[in-house]
């Protein structure tokens, strides 16, 4: 059984310059969160989630921004530097594990967008397929130099991608099927309250002109509907055919850039566009 896995997934080499982008589009995400927040708020302790432990020193032991607590600027300048290494897509093997344990750090404070959370259980499923990358760097189309033993790397690295794969569809199916059971969704009408709400709303120089468009009736109601379908396509596109695929990941991409123009959530849209590449694009196909 376990020649047939190898047989059947050792010949797919996603180590492409697809995953290069889809490893730098998830750093860039994060390199915004740490640019555009402020250092001592991520250093202070307070924000920290002790869900699991209470008064415990596990997080002052594992979180790379408590370690620099003294020095916050320090903790964001080395942090940087990570990242740009990791965008310049060399140093796979030390930068996925590095970039694993900045995301953890980061989704262990008080923010509420979701993409840092998101980005962490990524970076975390990328360390086995960035491991078993045999380049020097990401942004190599394909690695030439194949051996015997780099179909033991492909096979760990397909392997993987299945989990992230799995991960993606079920956070689109419940990100579309949790709604349903929310009155505003069924009606029509939650983009008009999501648009307006104080924290996530439009911005003010966009809001007038979006109002606009909102009080007709039949636009919320298809706007609205529109995110529901589309978060359900998202959640089956593994299932269609290569074509179909490649539309709805624009389609997807599109509509997280309307997220982070209209919500201004960037580092989220960013998090879940590289998501997407990883999950629907045919990373074995470089550009």
């Amino acid at each position: 059984m376990l020649d047939a896995i190898i047989n059947n997934t050792g010949r797919i080499d996603i180590h492409t310059n697809k995953l290069g982008l889809a490893r730098s589009i998830l750093a860039f995400s994060t390199l915004i969160t740490i640019t555009f927040n402020n250092p001592y708020e991520l250093i202070n302790p307070m924000n920290i989630h002790n869900i699991y432990i209470e008064d415990s020193k596990l997080y002052s032991q594992l979180n790379y921004f408590l370690i620099f607590k003294d020095t916050p600027i320090v903790a964001v300048l080395f942090a940087i530097l990570g990242l740009f290494i990791l965008i310049s897509g060399y140093l796979q093997f030390i930068t996925s594990v590095f970039y694993w344990w900045l995301t953890f750090s980061i989704s262990s404070f008080s923010l509420i967008e979701g993409g840092d959370q998101i980005a962490s259980i990524l970076a975390f499923l990328l360390i086995p397929i960035c491991f078993t990358d045999t380049r020097k760097n990401h942004w190599q189309k394909h690695d030439v130099s194949l051996t015997n033993k780099k179909e033991i790397y492909n096979c760990v690295a397909n392997l993987t991608r299945y989990v992230i794969i799995l991960q993606m569809s079920v956070l689109y199916f419940i990100a579309s099927t949790a709604k349903f059971n929310n009155t505003y969704w069924i009606d029509g009408t939650a983009i008009y309250y999501w648009l307006n709400n104080n924290i996530f709303g439009v911005n003010d120089g966009l809001l007038g002109f979006v109002n606009y468009l909102l009080y007709k009736n039949y636009l919320i109601f298809t706007i609205t509907w529109s995110v529901l379908i589309i978060e359900l396509l998202l959640s089956i596109s593994f299932l269609l055919n290569k074509s179909l695929r490649k539309v709805i990941l624009y389609v997807g991409i599109s509509f997280h850039l309307g997220i982070a123009i209209l919500h201004g959530l960037i580092s989220f849209s960013l998090a879940m566009i590289g998501g997407l590449i990883l999950y629907i694009s045919s990373l074995d196909r470089g550009f």
